[in-house]
């Protein structure tokens, strides 16, 4: 994440008070260059601020720019609300075939297990990230957006997915782009 910038950062289910008083809180900003610790920075601040708040992030465009949503319980943190980020219900894109995430994992070749993150395990947090994929004709990851998950486990999960490979989805022959999701589970008998 070093080195992006931080395109949205938005605040959903709080009153506009509430909102400022969060924000003057946050250590980043719209606008502001973030460090590979920007959004466990956020995500500490923010349950400093209110333990029951959760953090989000997705990518906003191709430059893997970042958005944050901070969301109180009830608040649907859907990223699709917001006009840089794809539509759920969008026209399909020309070239591209819609898979369920069952049947592209079976056409995986490369995939990275991520790093169960120490502080996670450390607070024996466990459970799955969702990400919405687009995997290129060449079968990388080309585009990633997360649906879900705790946001301890969400920084492991892009990271090691944007490493995954695929094989080619053919269609009459021809390589397509593929829309997904995929799902990264994490548990922690796996890692004691």
């Amino acid at each position: 994440m070093g080195g992006k910038t931080l395109k949205m950062l938005r605040i959903q289910g709080l009153s506009d008070d509430s909102k400022n008083r969060l924000m003057s809180r946050l250590p980043v900003h719209e606008g502001d260059i973030l460090a590979d610790d920007s959004f466990e920075r956020v995500t500490k601040a923010v349950r400093e601020y209110d333990e029951h708040l959760s953090v989000s992030m997705g990518r906003v465009d191709r430059d893997a720019n970042a958005i944050f949503v901070i969301s109180a319980p009830g608040a649907n943190a859907n990223f699709s609300t917001f006009p840089s980020a794809p539509e759920q219900n969008a026209a399909p894109v020309p070239g591209r075939v819609v898979v369920g995430g069952n049947v592209q994992a079976e056409k995986l070749v490369s995939q990275a297990k991520p790093t169960y993150p120490p502080l996670a395990k450390q607070a024996r947090i466990s459970g799955v990230v969702k990400l919405a994929a687009v995997i290129a004709k060449d079968g990388s990851v080309m585009d990633i957006r997360v649906i879900s998950g705790h946001p301890l486990l969400i920084p492991s999960a892009l990271e090691a997915v944007r490493t995954w490979r695929y094989s080619p989805t053919l269609l009459n022959g021809a390589p397509m782009e593929v829309s997904t999701q995929i799902d990264v589970n994490y548990t922690l008998s796996d890692e004691q």
